[in-house]
């Protein structure tokens, strides 16, 4: 401190060094100078312990501030490694239900510290629900069953608002006892809904695997189809293999019949309804491959790759056929096992039960095909190439050459024709069915503007017969595209010629019969069902046939592929528009139906069996005709397509 006078306006002036600068005091006299350096001299040494123990507190303030900091860190860098042992892909739904289940029996073990530890266990109730949010999420994105995702997220969220219930009734459960009750009962009934979520995940986890390995299987023997090959290769034996393929088959004709009947009744049994139908399907990929093997084909063969190895070449593209078409069957049998996993818990979902009804309807589109492309392989034909037809000579050729072409363009006419005769159809004369109007109808398909309204099933019919007149246009631009590329694309394949044209007279004549079975007054929706699903069938078939020797790049393949999905929407069309009449005609049907039911409610028992008894027989007959049906069709088409009806040459 440093002071002084001024002498001459008497003022005596003094002043005081801070840590924050030079403060400089004045005094109006020397008394009273002095009355404030006393006053001040005292106040200093209090002010020097004050700002010291301002020091001490800041230190420490600082050093809990940093060991804070540091517990955080410590605490976060435990939490990251711990996340990060937690990532990875899990094998199905059943690994993610399994870490689900782990962490509820976690909740239980910690809600249980609760009640013995009270807030003690507070962090860890919260890390538990954490972990349990986390894996209920997973397993909720994983799963395809939207029943067990509700039953997932809904009990979880359930649990873990419960749980917080839990915490603030255990704050005051030392000194209350109406808390330290509630507290007891909510232990009680998260420990219940524990309980309930833990059934649900095991046996939902237990069933979709099940259902996951099933689809493994199909997908890992369509991987290993030529990873193999059997050790001796004898011609003689392709027509015993086949017999087995037909075989197998059939088995899962009446496997898939059974998945449509039974799935939604029985939804527990979906898993076991799967590995049958891998199993079957397995076998069959099995037999497929044998059959290629045996025919001489084997695609990891470089010639054969090369398009040099000495193999028949209608013998090739039969056996390619069948190997095309069972991977198809693979496919839909997959998609349907896809479904199947959406079954269990909502088997009162009507649009699932559509969509599981058109999914084994797929199933068993692709496995007709499949029946399709058995019969087509005559194993009668030589695995070589015959001699003499390695060149390309004109002697080699048949006289009888076909141009398919020219014979697209004619069933190209014949269409035309056919279309042109429904605009003078009488319609009093056809069936009232087949002319009554289907409200509310969404359409857009070629022949129909797209929009809602009133269709008949005459007009889908009148349209899908017009579809097929702009589908054989472009199946004729893509022959002729074939035929620029290969002038003597004919001459050197008269089989898959001859095919290309009996498919595209096939085309020809159903979408006649098409017309014919419209305009008949004996045709009923069956009918016109039946007779939809042959001319796809048959449009199909002229596809398959291009897409042989066709350029899947060009421009015209592209437009004939595109025709042939617009022709399978018109056939989808005609069938929800004859399906949707047959509704309208059966309303008085099960109106009669509905009053007998109540008279046999107040019948007798003896009534009542002997009902029930008569509708089970119905039912057994039903399928056996349904099933007789499906023989006679397949022998049909083995009849028409090669290699003769079972048991004849």
């Amino acid at each position: 401190m440093a002071y002084g006078a001024n002498i001459g306006d008497k003022t005596w002036a003094f002043s005081l060094t801070t840590p924050r600068g030079l403060v400089k005091l004045a005094a109006m006299d020397e008394a009273e100078r002095e009355s404030w350096v006393s006053t001040l001299r005292a106040l200093v040494p209090k002010a020097k312990v004050e700002i010291a123990k301002e020091m001490l507190l800041r230190k420490a303030k600082r050093k809990a501030n940093l060991e804070l900091a540091q517990q955080q860190i410590k605490e976060s860098i435990e939490s990251i490694l711990r996340d990060s042992k937690r990532v990875g892909v899990l094998g199905g739904f059943k690994s993610y239900a399994d870490a689900l289940a782990e962490n509820f029996q976690a909740l239980l073990r910690a809600i249980d510290l609760v009640s013995a530890m009270g807030l003690h266990s507070a962090r860890q109730c919260a890390y538990t629900i954490s972990s349990i949010v986390d894996a209920a999420n997973s397993a909720a994105a994983v799963c395809t069953n939207r029943a067990i995702q509700d039953e997932i997220v809904v009990r979880t969220r359930d649990i873990a608002v419960d749980t917080a219930n839990l915490l603030g009734h255990a704050t005051t459960a030392s000194h209350d006892k109406a808390a330290q009750t509630s507290m007891y009962e909510v232990i009680e009934d998260i420990q219940e809904q524990v309980k309930e979520i833990l059934e649900i995940l095991a046996a939902s986890g237990e069933l979709q695997q099940e259902m996951d390995e099933a689809k493994a299987s199909i997908e890992m023997a369509l991987e290993n189809s030529f990873a193999a090959p059997p050790a001796e290769i004898v011609e003689t034996e392709v027509e015993k293999t086949m017999e087995e393929l037909s075989d197998r088959a059939k088995v899962l004709s009446t496997t898939i019949r059974n998945i449509a009947n039974n799935a939604c009744v029985t939804p527990d049994q979906v898993g076991k309804f799967s590995q049958d139908a891998a199993q079957l399907m397995c076998e069959l990929l099995d037999g497929t491959s044998l059959v290629a093997y045996q025919s001489g084909i084997d695609i990891n063969d470089p010639e054969y790759l090369a398009g040099t190895a000495d193999i028949n070449p209608r013998k090739k593209q039969q056996v390619e056929s069948l190997l095309a078409a069972a991977k198809g069957f693979a496919a839909a049998t997959t998609n349907m096992i896809d479904l199947l996993k959406q079954i269990p818990r909502q088997e009162d979902d009507e649009n699932l039960q559509f969509r599981l009804s058109m999914a084994t309807r797929s199933a068993d589109n692709a496995l007709n095909a499949f029946n399709c492309a058995t019969a087509d392989v005559d194993t009668s034909l030589s695995i070589h190439t015959p001699a003499g037809s390695q060149g390309y000579g004109v002697a080699e050729f048949p006289d009888d050459y076909v141009d398919g072409e020219t014979e697209l363009l004619a069933s190209l006419d014949a269409i035309q024709a056919t279309v042109a005769k429904f605009s003078v159809v009488d319609i009093s004369s056809t069936n009232p069915e087949l002319t009554r109007a289907v409200e509310g109808m969404e359409y857009s398909i070629p022949g129909l503007s797209g929009g809602t309204g009133a269709v008949t099933v005459l007009d889908a019919a009148k349209a899908m017969c017009g579809t097929a007149v702009t589908f054989m246009s472009n199946a004729a631009n893509a022959q002729k595209e074939i035929k620029r590329i290969d002038p003597q694309v004919y001459l050197k394949d008269p089989a898959w010629a001859s095919g290309v044209v009996e498919a595209a007279q096939s085309v020809a004549d159903t979408t006649n019969q098409m017309y014919e079975v419209s305009v008949s007054p004996d045709s009923d929706v069956q009918d016109i069902v039946a007779a939809s699903r042959c001319v796809n069938e048959a449009t199909a078939r002229l596809v398959a046939f291009t897409r042989v020797k066709g350029d899947s790049s060009s421009a015209e393949q592209q437009t004939l592929e595109e025709s042939a999905r617009d022709m399978a929407k018109a056939a989808n069309f005609v069938v929800e528009v004859a399906k949707r009449a047959q509704d309208a005609s059966d309303v008085e049907k099960f109106a009669l139906q509905d009053k007998n039911m109540a008279q046999l409610r107040k019948g007798t028992t003896k009534e009542q069996i002997k009902k029930e008894f008569e509708a089970q027989a119905e039912i057994a007959k039903l399928e056996a005709e349904l099933e007789a049906a499906r023989q006679y069709l397949f022998k049909l088409r083995r009849a028409i397509h090669g290699g003769g009806p079972s048991g004849s040459q």
